[in-house]
C-alpha cells in the first residue's frame, strides 16, 4: 500500500516503526530487562514526576512519543530526497543512531523531561530502541511512501 501524500506516508511510516519498536520493548519486559520506556520520559515532558505514571502520564506519554516518531518519519524522508535513495535501510539505522545521539543522549541531558533515567539498562534499552526503529523506517518508507 502506497499514500500518495509521500509527506503523510512517511509520517505513517514513522509512527509504524515506533509502534514496532514498542512491539520490540515488550520482549524487554518479558525477560525482565529493567529498563524504562520511552514513554514514561515523554511524559516527563509535559507532566510533574507525581505524574508520570498515571493513566493520563501514559496517555499523553504514548502520544507524544508517537508524535516524535511521525515527525522524525518526516525528516528522515527529507533527508533522502536531499540525498539519494539508494541504501534506505543503511540509511535508516544511521538515522536511528543520529537520533539516539541527539533525543537520548544530547535533548535528556540538557533536561528536556523530568523524568532522566541514568541507569545504564535503559541506556542500552534506548539504544537498541533506536536501531529497530531506523531500520523499521528504513524498510517502510519505500513501502508506504513514494520515495524517488
Amino acid at each position: 500500500m502506497k499514500i500518495k501524500d509521500i509527506a503523510l506516508g512517511a509520517f505513517v511510516s514513522g509512527i509504524i516503526a515506533v509502534i514496532l519498536k514498542d512491539i520490540f520493548d515488550f520482549f524487554y519486559f518479558l525477560v525482565d530487562f529493567p529498563g524504562v520506556h520511552p514513554v514514561y520520559i515523554a511524559a516527563g515532558t509535559f507532566l510533574s514526576t507525581d505524574r508520570i505514571f498515571s493513566p493520563i502520564g501514559i496517555i499523553i506519554g504514548y502520544v507524544a512519543h508517537l508524535t516524535v516518531g511521525g515527525l522524525l518519519g518526516f525528516i528522515f524522508l527529507k533527508l533522502l530526497v536531499v540525498s539519494n535513495p539508494q541504501n534506505i535501510l543503511l540509511k535508516g539505522i544511521f538515522y536511528g543512531l543520529c537520533v539516539w545521539l541527539l533525543l537520548a543522549g544530547a535533548l535528556l541531558t540538557l533536561g528536556i523531561s523530568r523524568y532522566v533515567p541514568t541507569d545504564e539498562y535503559t541506556k542500552t534499552m534506548l539504544l537498541l530502541d533506536h536501531l529497530v526503529y531506523g531500520s523499521s523506517l528504513g524498510y517502510l518508507i519505500p513501502k508506504i511512501s513514494k520515495v524517488d
